[in-house]
């Protein structure tokens, strides 16, 4: 096989349907590993319906392990940003343990490029306080290389 053929650089010109057989093979073998590459509607779309169905905790698959989560309100003792999976699913689990959700009610999504926006209105106690409080947010997200790489929330106030 030639490096260079037709000008371009690493081409390959197979010589044999033997050659060409081995580098389909080779192809479909490489594409396996990557596995398909998720639009941004795609991902979008799979975090609605999880959410949707409460499985938020399976959306993991869908975020960057570098993801950064920024919040409008710092919880209390935590910040407003976090950096990692580790640490969104450690403040995730802090929500969760500190409120009781009555009912969820996740809408859109709305994209836009590598960005989509999705709501969710809850109605929720605040554990420690024993406050049943309804919220409602939106949250920005940001797809790059077919992972959620940002996720902005925004809202009037936290729990």
């Amino acid at each position: 096989m030639t490096g260079i053929q037709n000008g371009a650089a690493n081409a390959v010109k197979p010589n044999s349907p033997t050659q060409i057989c081995t580098l389909l093979l080779a192809f479909a073998a490489n594409a396996q590993l990557k596995g398909p590459s998720m639009s941004t509607l795609d991902i979008a779309n799979k975090l609605v319906d999880l959410c949707k169905q409460g499985k938020n905790a399976d959306a993991k698959v869908l975020y960057s392990e570098e993801i950064v989560s920024i919040e409008a309100f710092a919880p209390p003792g935590g910040q407003t940003e976090v950096k990692g999976l580790a640490a969104l699913q450690a403040k995730s689990k802090w929500w969760r343990d500190n409120h009781e959700i009555h009912s969820a009610v996740v809408t859109g999504p709305w994209p836009h490029g590598n960005r989509f926006i999705v709501g969710f209105q809850y109605d929720v106690t605040h554990k420690p306080s024993g406050q049943r409080i309804k919220m409602e947010e939106a949250a920005l997200y940001t797809v790059e290389n077919g992972k959620i790489v940002r996720e902005e929330f925004f809202y009037a106030g936290g729990a």
